[in-house]
């Protein structure tokens, strides 16, 4: 059975105790799935952003392992020793167990999350710098009514940016550089779910909605009845803002209102609307035409005023539809996917309500 055989290679990370979050009820973490995903700096922690800790990139590293060799074989020299990065683990009570590894030229009380422990921050108005086997770049998140319980000052993002200045409930923004130059039309996003969903309308219903959906959205991949649900589109059919810049000097600050800016991709002085790039983008058969280079900045930018949360629910004006009650303990995510498998970024977005039917819940919480 396909579903089984997925199940059993399914990769999970037990989350550590909700006590430690830093952005309570929340935690935004690396989807287990993209376990090659590693964060370079400006991680969370209880008291704000780490700002002055860092990491080195893969291809820092790749370096660091060249002047390595080349001293070990100079007749006289010695190889350089590089320490481990200091790591802090969770334990089941949610109390925090640190070591006293230095890190080579980082002072020695400084601390690196463990992968248990790392997450991103929210509502901060600092981005968490990271890095994928196809990507390099940046997330910045903003969530209405989260705060960080430890901090509260730590808190940037105002009120008025959801009411005012972006009129959403929600933005989590990306931007970055391919590490490959990859077709469009094989850069997916969307959602992947480990377990069944629950309390779901008939079958016939759903599969009539999917149907529909199909229809609107060529290349849609979808099916939620399965045992592991998921749905796929194009990412530069479905991103809600694509902006594309010539190099880090000349991007967009991620901080402020992005606009859409596509003519990098298409050519010419004047770019595409956002309808028109999202069909051309959005089909597989006019996406192939089109690359994610190399050298362009891209910034993808997902945001909308449906779904919140602080309350993990989707609010569509006459109700408030609990999100926890379909779900199964199933993490929200916001990721990119090449379809061979490897991850451009995945971000899974926890909240406390998810827990009792989680099978990555802490002890004393889990299914």
């Amino acid at each position: 059975d396909e579903s089984t055989s997925k199940s059993s290679t399914q990769k999970r990370r037990v989350l550590p105790h909700p006590s430690t979050w830093p952005h309570r009820p929340v935690f935004v973490r690396f989807n287990p799935r993209g376990d090659k995903q590693r964060a370079l700096r400006g991680w969370a922690t209880r008291w704000g952003p780490d700002t002055t800790n860092s990491v080195k990139t893969l291809r820092e590293l790749e370096e660091d392992e060249r002047v390595r060799e080349e001293l070990a074989s100079a007749s006289n020299g010695a190889a350089t020793v590089f320490e481990p990065a200091n790591l802090s683990e969770t334990d089941t009570a949610g109390n925090n167990k640190e070591n006293n590894a230095g890190v080579n030229n980082v002072k020695k009380d400084a601390r690196v999350p463990s992968p248990v422990d790392m997450n991103c921050p929210v509502n901060t108005e600092t981005c968490m710098d990271f890095e994928s086997e196809l990507f390099v770049g940046k997330v910045l998140i903003r969530f209405k009514g989260i705060g960080c319980p430890g901090n509260p000052a730590a808190v940037k993002t105002k009120d008025e940016f959801f009411k005012t200045q972006k009129r959403c409930t929600f933005q989590v923004l990306v931007q970055g550089r391919f590490k490959e130059r990859t077709r469009t039309s094989d850069v997916q996003t969307g959602g992947e779910f480990s377990k069944p969903f629950q309390d779901v309308p008939p079958r016939y219903l759903i599969h009539a909605g999917c149907k529909f959906f199909q229809a609107l959205t060529p290349g849609l991949d979808i099916d939620l009845l399965c045992d592991e649900p998921y749905y796929m589109a194009l990412l530069g059919g479905t991103v809600t803002t694509l902006a594309i810049d010539e190099n880090e000097a000349k991007c967009v600050d991620p901080k402020s209102d992005v606009p859409e800016d596509n003519k990098r991709m298409f050519g010419g002085d004047a770019s595409y609307s956002i309808s028109r790039r999202s069909r051309t983008l959005g089909n597989p058969e006019t996406a192939k035409e089109y690359w994610y280079n190399t050298t362009d900045v891209y910034t993808f930018d997902y945001f909308q005023s449906v779904l919140l949360f602080d309350e993990y629910c989707l609010d569509i004006g006459i109700v408030k539809l609990r999100l926890d009650r379909h779900l199964n303990g199933n993490p929200i995510c916001i990721m990119a996917k090449h379809t061979d498998g490897r991850y451009v970024y995945n971000f899974e977005i926890f909240h406390e309500c998810l827990l009792p039917k989680s099978d990555q819940a802490p002890p004393g919480y889990g299914a």
